[in-house]
Order: C-alpha cells, then sequence, then structure tokens
C-alpha cells in the first residue's frame, strides 16, 4: 500500500461514536485513544452511541477531510430533545467537542453531559517467549520458502489482506505465525487440510552461522488444528479441535508435536545446528506453529516455561484532575507515547471512572444522574442483577450536570480533547472556532427541483465519510480503512468499489486512498487485489468514474497497471486463478467465496450450494462482469497510451461473449441462466428447478445487459422483465428477484428487497443504449423512498423493502447505497456530466455560473445518453460536432442528449 495520508485524529473508533487519536503503546502492534460524548436528560435512560446497533444516535454532517463531523442524539423521539454533538479539529494535536442540548418539548429540561475516553487495544499484545542467553530465535513467521502440497486457489490470492502462510494472532510472539485460517466453509468440494494435515506441507527457514552448541535440541511452539468437512449443508467446512499427532521431518529427525487446542512445546534433539531449517509434513496431523529455538538440552526447560506476558494493565491510566477555566483532566498511560487533556468547560462537573471495557456494563439511570451515590456505575440497584464485567479496559467520565433548558430553546457546553497540553480558549472563542469549521461540511449543491433531496442525501454523505475504523490489518501493517458500516471490522471488495465511488463526489483524496488500499502490484506474491467476500470487482467501475472527472490521466496510469493485474487474476490468467476452470469458457469465483454477485440469499445461489454443485456451477455476473471490465480497461488503455493491451482484451471480449450466447441464455424465460458442468466441467445445462424453471430469474440472470453484448431479441426481453411491475420493477426500484418467480421471497435480505448498486450498473448501462427515460425511473424512485425512509428514521439503511419501501438491516449505512448520492449529482447538481460506460469523457468544463459547457467525448459510434446540469432557470442550446442537437430538460437545469457518440465527439451547451 502506497499511501497512509489520513489524519491521526478522526472518527474510527470500532466501539461507540466520537472521535479517537492512534496512538504508539510499547509492545502492541496498533492501539486508539477514544473520546464519546454521551448526552442524556437527568434521571431518564441514556442511549449509548454504539455504532454496531440502532441507538438513537444519527450520523448528521461532515467534512472531506474529517476536520469537523456531528453526531445527532435523539433523547426523545424525532426533533422533539436532542443533542448534536459537533467534533471540530482545532490542530494537528487537538478536537473542540461542542455539545447542543435542544429542549423543543413544552416542558423545562435538565440534562446532563457524560464525556468517556479510554485507551483500546484492539490488537492484543503478543506473546513474549521465554529465551536462554545462547539461543537462535526463529519467528516461524519469517520462513524463506512455504508450500502446500495441495495448492489452493487462493495460494497468490490470499484473502483479508493475508500474506501465504501467515496468520495475524496476538497469542503468537510478534503477532503472526504460521497457519491456514482462509475461510473455506463454503468449499466443501475441495478436500484442503490446513498447514501440515497433508503429506509434503513443508516450511523452510535460512540460518544465520555463528551459533555453536554442545547438545542442540529444536523447541517449537505450536497448536493443532483440524477442519470437518460437511457436504449436505451450505456451512460445509468449519474448524474444530484436533485429535491428530502431527509429525513433520526435520532433517535425519521427527518433530513430534501431540494434540493440543492450546498453544504449547515440543522438543527435538539435534545432530547439529544446520545451516538450513526445514520442515517437511508427514500428514498426519495439522498446525499453526508461533517460533523455533535452538538452544541448549539443558537451557530448553527457560524456553518451556510458559512465561505468560505480565497482566494487562495498559488500560488503567494515572489522571490527574485541576481546576480553573472549568476542569481539565491529565491522563498518563503505561507504555503510551501520548499523554491526553481533557478540558470541561463547565463548573459543574463531577469525576468518575468505569473498571470495564464495555459501557453497556453501566446502570443507565447512574450514568444520567451526576450524585455521587451513583457513581459506582456498574453496580445494579438493591443487587437484583449480577455486576457485569464484559470486557477489559477502563474508562474515565466525567459528568456535567444541572444544565436547565427552557422550552422551545437550547444550551451549548463545551470540551476539548488533545495529547499535548491546551492552549487557553474562552467559549466565544471556541463558538467562532467551530462556526468556521461547520462552512467546510459536505453537502450536495442541488439545484431547486432537487433540494427535497438535501437532508436525506447529507446524511448519506455523513455516514459515508465518518464509516472508517482503525485498525484493520492488511498485508503485515494494521490501516484505517473506510467500511460500508462499523459493524463490519473487516476489509470488503464490492462495497469498498461503491464507497469509492461516493467518496469520489465528496473527497477525491480520499477516494485515491480507499483505491488504493484495495489493489496490489506484480511485486506482491500474496494477492493480486485484496479480496474479501463477494468478488464483485466494483474498482474498475471506481477508477473509471475516476477517470471520467480528472484530465491529469497520467496521474492514474499506475491504477491502471494495477486494475490490468486485478483483471488478468479474475479472468483466470495468471497466479493459479480457477476461475476460468470450465471448458465452456464461462467463468466462475466459486472456489473463492460463496457469493459471486453480493446477493447472499439470492436464489440460485442458495440452491447450488443445497444441491452441492458449487463446484460445477457458472453464474453469469461473473462471466458479463469480465466483459465490462474488459471494456472498461480497453477504452483507459487507449486513453493511457497502453494501446498494446487493447487486443487481448478485444479477444476475451468476443470469447466470453460467445461462451453466454452459446451456453446461457434462454429463450422461453429471457434470462441468462447458471450453467451446470460436469465432473470434467465440461457444460451440461442451465440450472432449473425441478418443475423447469430457470432459476436465475433475476439481476444475475439479466446481467449481461451491463456487458452491451446482447442482440435486439435479448436487450427486449431483459428490459421487459426489468421494467415489468409484475416482475423485476417494484413502486420503490428494481427487485433483486423476479417478483414472478417460484422461489421469489418477501422476507428475505436480498429476495424480497430493493438494492441500489446493481441498479447503479444497470443505470449506467441504460445511458448507453439510449434508454433515458427507464434510466430517469430507476433514479427517480430510489431517490424519492430514500428521502421518504431517511427523513422519517435519519438512518441511512442497506435496502428497502419491495413491498413496504421500509428501510431495513444496517441503520447507518453508506457503502452500497452511495449511488444515491450519485443519482442526486446526476440530475440535480450544477457541474456534473454522466455518461454511459462505453463513452469516455476526454475533457470537460463547465463555466463559473454553470450556464455553459464544453466536453470532448469518446465512443463507439452507438447512440448513447449525455446527462449534464446546468444552473436552473434557463433554456440552453446543444451544439454536437458544431451542429444543433435537440435536447430534453429531464429536470430544470438537467440537460439530457441522445447522440451518437464517434471517436471524438464535442458537446457544447450554452444558456440561450
Amino acid at each position: 500500500m502506497k499511501n497512509n495520508s489520513l489524519p491521526l485524529w478522526g472518527p474510527y473508533g470500532k466501539k461507540y461514536a466520537g472521535v479517537s487519536k492512534i496512538t504508539a503503546v510499547k509492545g502492541h502492534p496498533a492501539a486508539r485513544f477514544d473520546f464519546l460524548t454521551v448526552p442524556g436528560v437527568m434521571g431518564f435512560d441514556i442511549r449509548l452511541p454504539n455504532v454496531t446497533l440502532p441507538s438513537a444516535y444519527h450520523t448528521w454532517e461532515a467534512a472531506s477531510d474529517l476536520s469537523f463531523f456531528t453526531f445527532r442524539h435523539e433523547l426523545e423521539w424525532k426533533d422533539r430533545v436532542f443533542a448534536d454533538v459537533s467534533y471540530a479539529r482545532l490542530d494537528e494535536d487537538s478536537f473542540l467537542v461542542r455539545t447542543e442540548l435542544v429542549n423543543d418539548s413544552d416542558k423545562i429540561k435538565n440534562f446532563v453531559v457524560n464525556y468517556f475516553y479510554s485507551l483500546e487495544l484492539p490488537v492484543g499484545k503478543p506473546f513474549e517467549p521465554s529465551l536462554p542467553e545462547n539461543c537462535v530465535f526463529i519467528d516461524a513467521a519469517s520462513f524463506d520458502e512455504h508450500e502446500y502440497a495441495v495448492p489452493r486457489p487462493w495460494d497468490e490470492q490470499n484473502p483479508d489482506g493475508l500474506k501465504k502462510g501467515i496468520i495475524p494472532d496476538s497469542r503468537f510472539s510478534g503477532g503472526e505465525g504460521v497457519g491456514d485460517r482462509a475461510e473455506r466453509w463454503h468449499l466443501p468440494h475441495r478436500i484442503l487440510k490446513p498447514f501440515g494435515g497433508e503429506k509434503g506441507d513443508r516450511v523452510a527457514y535460512e540460518l544465520k552461522a555463528g551459533k555453536r552448541f554442545l547438545d542442540p535440541v529444536l523447541v517449537a511452539r505450536y497448536r493443532s488444528v483440524a477442519l470437518k468437512y460437511t457436504d449436505a449443508i451450505i456451512d460445509g467446512v468449519f474448524f474444530i479441535e484436533s485429535s491428530d499427532t502431527a509429525v513433520f521431518s526435520v532433517g535425519n529427525g521427527k518433530l513430534v508435536l501431540p494434540p493440543s487446542d492450546e498453544l504449547t512445546y515440543a522438543v527435538l534433539s539435534l545432530e547439529s545446528v544446520p545451516e538450513r531449517l526445514e520442515l517437511v509434513s508427514e500428514g498426519t496431523g495439522a498446525v499453526e506453529l508461533d517460533f523455533f529455538v535452538i538452544c541448549e538440552k539443558e537451557d530448553a526447560g527457560i524456553v518451556l516455561s510458559k512465561t505468560k506476558n505480565d497482566p494487562e494493565t495498559g488500560f488503567l491510566p494515572e489522571t490527574e484532575v485541576a481546576e480553573g477555566n472549568g476542569f481539565l483532566m491529565h491522563s498518563k498511560y503505561p507504555g503510551c507515547e501520548d499523554e491526553f487533556f481533557v478540558r470541561v468547560f463547565d463548573e459543574n462537573t463531577r469525576f468518575r471512572h468505569v473498571k470495564s471495557g464495555c459501557l453497556e456494563d453501566c446502570m443507565s439511570s447512574r450514568m444520567s444522574n451526576a450524585d455521587e451515590s451513583f457513581d459506582d456505575l456498574t453496580e445494579s440497584f438493591t443487587g437484583a442483577f449480577s455486576r457485569k464485567h464484559s470486557d477489559d479496559g477502563f474508562f474515565e467520565n466525567a459528568i456535567s450536570h444541572t444544565i436547565f433548558v427552557d422550552p422551545g430553546s437550547s444550551s451549548v457546553r463545551y470540551a476539548v480533547v488533545s495529547d499535548k497540553p491546551q492552549k487557553e480558549f474562552t467559549t466565544d472563542e471556541l463558538e467562532a472556532f467551530f462556526r468556521r469549521a461547520k462552512e467546510k461540511t459536505v453537502g450536495v449543491k442541488l439545484n431547486p427541483d432537487g433540494e427535497k433531496f438535501a437532508l436525506s442525501t447529507r446524511i448519506l454523505n455523513s455516514a459515508l465519510l465518518t464509516n472508517v475504523v482503525y485498525p484493520i490489518y492488511r498485508r503485515g501493517e494494521y490501516i484505517i480503512h473506510f467500511t460500508p458500516g462499523k459493524r463490519w471490522d473487516c476489509l470488503y471488495t464490492w462495497d469498498a468499489g461503491f464507497i469509492g465511488l461516493g467518496m469520489n463526489e465528496l473527497s477525491p483524496e480520499i477516494s485515491r486512498f480507499i483505491l488504493d488500499t484495495y489493489l496490489s502490484e506484480e511485486s506482491n506474491p500474496d494477492f493480486a487485489f485484496l479480496h474479501h467476500g463477494s468478488p464483485v470487482p466494483t474498482q474498475i467501475y471506481h477508477f473509471f468514474e475516476m477517470l471520467q472527472k480528472t484530465e491529469k490521466r497520467e496521474e492514474l496510469l499506475d491504477f491502471y497497471c494495477r486494475l490490468r493485474l486485478y483483471y488478468h487474476y479474475y479472468s483466470g490468467k495468471i497466479r493459479g486463478s480457477t476461475t476460468a476452470k470450465f471448458r465452456s469458457g464461462l467463468l466462475t469465483t466459486y472456489d473463492y467465496f460463496y457469493s459471486s454477485s453480493g446477493m447472499d440469499d439470492y436464489p440460485a445461489q442458495v440452491a447450488m450450494m443445497k444441491d452441492c454443485v458449487r463446484d460445477t456451477a457458472a453464474p453469469v455476473i461473473t462471466t458479463a462482469t469480465a466483459i465490462r471490465f474488459a471494456k472498461l480497461l480497453s477504452l483507459a488503455a487507449a486513453e493511457l497510451g497502453q494501446s498494446g493491451d487493447i487486443a487481448e482484451y478485444s479477444a476475451d471480449i468476443e470469447r466470453f461473449t460467445a461462451a453466454l450466447n452459446r451456453y446461457s441464455w434462454e429463450d422461453e424465460s429471457g434470462y441468462f441462466g447458471y450453467v451446470l458442468h460436469d465432473e470434467k466441467y465440461e457444460p451440461k445445462e442451465i440450472f432449473r428447478t425441478k418443475e423447469g424453471e430457470n432459476r436465475n430469474k433475476g439481476l444475475d440472470g439479466v446481467y449481461p445487459i451491463i456487458s452491451g453484448i446482447c442482440d435486439e431479441k435479448q436487450k427486449k426481453a431483459i428490459l421487459g422483465h426489468l421494467q415489468n411491475e409484475k416482475e423485476m420493477m417494484s413502486p420503490f426500484g428494481i427487485s433483486a428477484v423476479d417478483q414472478s418467480a417460484s422461489y421469489y421471497r418477501v422476507n428475505g435480505y436480498w429476495n424480497g428487497n430493493i438494492w441500489f448498486p446493481h441498479q447503479w450498473i444497470i443505470w449506467k448501462s441504460l445511458l448507453d443504449i439510449g434508454e433515458a427515460d427507464f434510466a430517469f425511473e430507476i433514479a427517480g424512485r430510489a431517490l424519492k423512498i430514500w428521502k421518504r425512509e431517511v427523513e422519517d428514521t435519519y438512518y441511512t439503511f442497506e435496502m428497502v423493502n419491495v413491498t413496504t419501501g421500509s428501510g431495513g438491516w444496517f441503520h447507518n449505512f453508506g457503502g452500497l447505497s452511495s449511488p444515491i448520492l450519485l443519482w442526486a449529482k446526476a440530475y440535480y447538481s450544477p457541474g456534473t456530466l454522466n455518461v454511459g460506460f462505453d463513452t469516455l469523457v476526454k475533457k470537460s468544463s463547465f463555466t463559473e455560473d454553470f450556464t455553459e459547457m464544453n466536453a470532448v467525448l469518446r465512443g463507439s459510434g452507438n447512440e448513447s445518453v449525455v446527462l449534464a446540469v446546468l444552473k436552473a432557470g434557463h433554456e440552453y442550446e446543444v451544439t454536437v460536432d458544431g451542429k444543433k442537437q435537440p435536447a430534453k430538460m429531464r429536470t430544470d437545469g438537467c440537460v439530457e442528449i441522445k447522440t451518437k457518440i464517434n471517436e471524438e465527439t464535442t458537446i457544447h451547451i450554452i444558456r440561450k
């Protein structure tokens, strides 16, 4: 990864909404200081802003550089009694925390404001071994060679940013060990035992010469592992405790590792110290390896003493409280390079602490009461419930109290948190700073026609920007990472592309950071792209939209080269990729994850797993997406001076197109189907129900329309399905599954719901084929239902239900909901230009007042739709290559042009 330029202070917490500082703690690979604000009404229930579940706080507004963000906390339902908590960067060392308490009820309210802070150690302290003075220490993760006797499909495409053969785990010394925890529960058709379980698995180390021993022994630290395979269920593979003894050949000896679920030790006598230590498995049992020590036999007991780390005390600070200009808390944590200072500008403040890392262990009514008799926050009343201690940790707490607010008025409270001694501020100075910082918040500038979508898109912007966490492991380092929602403390490939697409409209710098995170280089032997979850290569759409919006094309050449590597793996050409294993020419990613499309409960996919045919089933989306991937790379290659690559892409497009049309298209249903193959991977038939119905009546079944390969008959059938309200169209958008299909359900995750990402990809494709009215219909329905649901709840959901239109699943979601922002801009935001996938924007510019636009486009000669948004309230004249062209005002300010886009087409729009 080339860039980790995000600030050290930001909304990075994984537990509660607030501000965090990335810090360093001795012995820990990643640490974070968290500060959060919890407003409430005296004596009433307090809702902690838990980022993993609905907890009455909402992402409200944010600046694109993360220097300012606000969370709204509902204290009574919906705009009646609430608090807006804003975090604003004062300088690189400190943040202002401003809490505005609003009482729009008809009664006076007595508010409290709790400030909590803690040192978070989300990655445990690595094990520290006991070592004799004279020894050779070998970290198992520092191998020179590693090989599985039975290759994995992911040998050079390791999931989750892992190095091949390496697993991160704080139970290991150094925080990493040798083993194989790559998820494979979706893969019962491939018997792939963990490392050591197959005869011939091996690992080797080159040793530095110089150490001599009279009676040398090898001490190994390890644990046993095993997998259980059950072919008849979806969850086909899972970890279990091992009862097998693993045996490895080491030179002329045998290293015997008896079964142990916990890390333990084994000893092997050596004839001499080798120049190369090589372990070759005899296939009797699988293990995870931590380290090896070569030492004198008499010193082996030092290593075997199993000395544990000191009890974890890093959570507990030394804190001093000083009065003056409110109160100043100064906390020092053991081993932490930073000290932390919290100033509360309120004389009515008391100080408490929580001996837990989980604030949910506290009694809510104690948190909302400042009386000293309530200071033991985790003690239940009358002992009716047991005291809880869910997690290790420690929170300092300052509670500002006795804040009376009259009906129809508000009160503001201030605090400053920093990692350096603080400058002196007055509250007037802090208020002035807050107002300047607030001006940096990101809102979509919309024409009057679109102003009705301003609030719902602004809240989405805030979710996209503040759904960011630290730490996430990626190939040996811990990074800041933008997630679809903070419930997902991990990487996500297909969501990340849509996060990047949305972020490109908010912060191009962060957008590049996200793309950089998910791409790799030829020199990286561990993965060709960063993979977690459904391997839908949305990074190509992310990149192409970046290409459309910049004229500094040379800056994107490196991204192009890395995406070409991604494409080569995705299309089955390099590094042991198995995606092209079928003799039909169709592609599959089912060796890598159970979902090829991101639609977890998509009926064809569920049936494929239930029927145990995942090894021989080819979905449509993978091949269809590969075609679009190749086409977009072709356009980029021509623009970036890489035209030598185009012939390869053209040949692939022709080959994939022929395979889809020959084996997957079904005239009877008008859908493309999953194709089943035999055990030799020869194509057999389309995957059907017992009654003969195509199982792929849904989004996967129409996906070739995004590839631009459908003939007129296919196009007519697919558009018919998409537009038919008894099939795929609903009042709120396109259903993931055809509503007339026998396997359609009203209560699934994707089945029975409307999601936005595949709709956006279809929308872009409709611009390619001139379907302007239908494209606007898709965008309009999505924007209207999004507005309804967000304004009703202030939450940003993953999707909406086909039947009710109600938002569902994760509440503060960004990722796959970013098309809402893209559609709002496409039709209502001045200065926005949109084209389909087959058109490249070579140049574009708007005048400062957005009443004139010039663009140079490149296409393939097809009639396409161009959307340009200018200032509302005017009529516009359009010329294409110097000739007047009729155009439609799709909305007030949005000029919609349907025209042929040739090798170089110039469009000029000017106010009449």
